[in-house]
């Protein structure tokens, strides 16, 4: 089963439902997919330790978003 959603961005999106159904129960999506590099520069900055500075470079070259 594939749902289309609406992305927090405006875009829609499909997504791969729950592969197994219940009678009598409903499946939600609780949470949507990060946005593309939603997260980059916090993973650049706690598991890589970059510099603030860096990855502000980073940003400012939009190699990442920011």
């Amino acid at each position: 089963m594939l749902l289309r959603l609406r992305n927090r961005d405006g875009r829609d999106i499909t997504l791969v439902g729950a592969p197994i159904k219940l009678s009598g129960s409903t499946v939600k999506v609780k949470y949507l997919p990060p946005l593309h590099g939603e997260h980059t520069a916090e993973i650049l900055r706690e598991k890589l330790a970059m510099p603030e500075s860096r990855i502000k470079e980073l940003q400012d070259a939009k190699a990442i978003r920011g």
